[in-house]
C-alpha cells in the first residue's frame, strides 16, 4: 500500500529529480568521454605495458564506479521512499 503523502504532486516531483539525475549522469559521461579522447589523442596517458594499467584505465575503473553508484543509490532511494509507486 502505498502511503498517501507519496501520492500526486511529491510522486511526480520523486519521477522528475530521478529523470534529473539520469540527465546528469548522460551528460557527464558525454562530457568525460570527449575530455578523454582529447587527453588521448594529445598526450601518451591511455598506453601502458602489457601488465600494468595506464592511467587513464584507472581513472576510467573511477568514473564507472561514480556512475554505477550513483545509479543504485538514486534508484535505492527512490523505491525506498514511497514503496516504488
Amino acid at each position: 500500500m502505498v502511503p498517501m503523502a507519496c501520492k500526486g504532486t511529491d510522486g511526480a516531483i520523486k519521477k522528475i529529480a530521478l529523470g534529473f539525475v539520469f540527465l546528469f549522469l548522460t551528460s557527464f559521461l558525454i562530457i568525460y568521454y570527449e575530455i578523454r579522447r582529447l587527453t588521448c589523442a594529445t598526450t601518451n596517458l591511455c598506453y601502458a605495458s602489457p601488465f600494468e594499467l595506464s592511467p587513464m584505465k584507472e581513472l576510467d575503473i573511477v568514473v564507472a564506479i561514480f556512475v554505477i553508484g550513483t545509479m543504485l543509490i538514486s534508484i535505492a532511494s527512490y523505491y525506498s521512499s514511497c514503496g516504488g509507486e
